[in-house]
C-alpha cells in the first residue's frame, strides 16, 4: 500500500446534517465517503488502547446492532440503514442482523457491498497485533486504493462526544464540526426512533433488560429536554478537546451555511479538507433542499421552555441564539 491518506473526519450530533453533507462530498470522484464506520464498533471496544489482532477486529466488524436488528423486527424503519435487501441475490433480510458496517457504510461504496464486506474481512484478519489505530488507517486506506481513491472522510453521527479519542487515535487529522440550531436537531430526533433511544440510554434511563426491554426503549416518547441535553452533552465533550488541535486542521460549519451558501460553503470545505474543487461541486450543491420545516413551533410552551433551558449554554457557544 502506498503512504496512508490523511485522516479526514467529520464530526457532529444526531440530526446535525451530517449525512447530506457525505453525500455532497461523494460526489467528488476521487474521495471515499464513508458514513456511520467508527460508531458501529462497540464502545468498549472502539478506542481500546491495548493492541489487538486483526481478527479480534475483524469480529467487531462482523457484529450488527441489536437496537437496529430488533427495530426492523419490530417493523420500525430507520433512516440510515442502507443495505439493499430488496435486490436478488442478497445476503441478508431485513430483519437478519446486518453487520453494523455492511447495513451502513459499504452500500454507498459498491454495488456489490457483500463482495466488498467480504474483502475487507479477509484483510483485517491478515493484520498482526498491533494498535487500533494502526488497524483504523490501514484499513480505511485499503479500502481507499481498493476503490480506486485519493482521499477518504469519514462520518459518524455522536462522533463529537468522542472527539477526544478521535485526535489520539488519528493525530493530524483533519476536522470538520458540522452544527444545527440544537433545537432542531432535538426535535429531528424525537421524530426517529433510534435516536429516541440513543438519547434515553445516555441518561441511563429507562433501565433496559432483555428485547422487550430495547422494544420498549424504541416505542416510548421520551421527554424532549432529554435529547436536548444529548445533543449539549455531545457537543460539550468536543468543545473541550477543540483546543488540542491545530488551527489549520479544525473547521466549523453552520448546517443553514450549508444548504443556504451551498457552493461557497463547498469550496471552502474543499479548500480545508484539501480534496481539490472542480464539477463535482456543482453536482454536490444540487442536493440541498434548504432549510427543513422547524418542529420546534409545534412543542408546547412548557416543551419548548425546557427544550432551551436543556440548549442555552451550547447554543451560546457556538454563537447561536435561543
Amino acid at each position: 500500500m502506498n503512504d496512508l491518506p490523511t485522516p479526514r473526519f467529520i464530526v457532529g450530533t444526531g440530526r446535525c446534517g451530517s449525512t447530506l453533507l457525505s453525500q455532497m462530498l461523494g460526489e467528488n470522484p476521487e474521495l471515499l465517503s464513508i458514513h456511520e464506520i467508527l460508531v458501529g464498533i462497540g464502545e468498549h471496544f472502539r478506542f481500546k488502547r491495548e493492541p489487538v489482532s486483526g481478527s479480534e477486529l475483524a469480529q467487531q466488524l462482523r457484529m450488527d446492532s441489536p437496537l437496529m436488528t430488533i427495530a426492523h423486527r419490530q417493523g420500525i424503519k430507520t433512516s440510515t440503514f442502507s443495505y439493499p435487501v430488496d435486490r436478488p441475490n442478497m445476503r441478508y433480510k431485513l430483519e437478519d442482523p446486518v453487520p453494523w458496517i455492511l447495513s451502513l457504510a459499504l452500500p454507498y461504496m459498491t454495488d456489490d457491498p457483500d463482495k466488498l464486506f467480504d474483502d475487507l474481512i479477509e484483510q483485517v484478519e491478515s493484520y498482526p497485533t498491533q494498535s487500533l489505530s494502526l488497524h483504523y488507517q490501514l484499513f480505511l486506506g485499503w479500502m481507499t486504493e481498493h476503490l480506486g481513491k485519493q482521499y477518504w472522510i469519514e462520518r459518524s453521527g455522536a462522533s463529537m462526544g468522542y472527539l477526544s479519542e478521535l485526535i489520539e487515535f488519528f493525530p493530524g487529522a483533519k476536522v470538520l464540526h458540522l452544527h444545527r440550531d440544537g433545537r432542531d436537531a432535538a426535535t429531528s430526533m424525537q421524530a426517529l426512533p433510534i435516536l429516541r433511544a440513543a438519547g434515553a440510554l445516555s441518561e441511563g434511563e429507562p433501565a433496559v433488560s432483555g428485547e422487550q426491554g430495547i422494544i420498549e426503549l424504541l416505542t416510548n416518547d421520551i421527554p424532549i429536554e432529554i435529547l436536548g441535553r444529548y445533543w449539549s452533552n455531545q457537543i460539550l465533550a468536543g468543545l473541550e478537546v477543540i483546543p488540542q488541535i491545530a488551527p489549520a486542521n479544525f473547521l466549523q460549519v453552520r448546517f443553514e451555511d450549508l444548504v443556504l451558501d451551498t457552493r461557497a460553503t463547498l469550496e471552502h470545505i474543499a479548500e480545508f479538507f484539501e480534496i481539490g474543487e472542480g464539477d463535482w461541486i456543482d453536482r454536490a450543491a444540487a442536493h440541498s433542499r434548504g432549510i427543513p420545516a422547524s418542529r420546534y413551533p409545534d412543542l408546547s410552551a412548557a416543551q419548548q421552555m425546557a427544550l432551551n433551558d436543556a440548549c442555552r449554554e451550547v447554543m451560546h457557544r457556538l454563537d447561536r441564539n435561543c
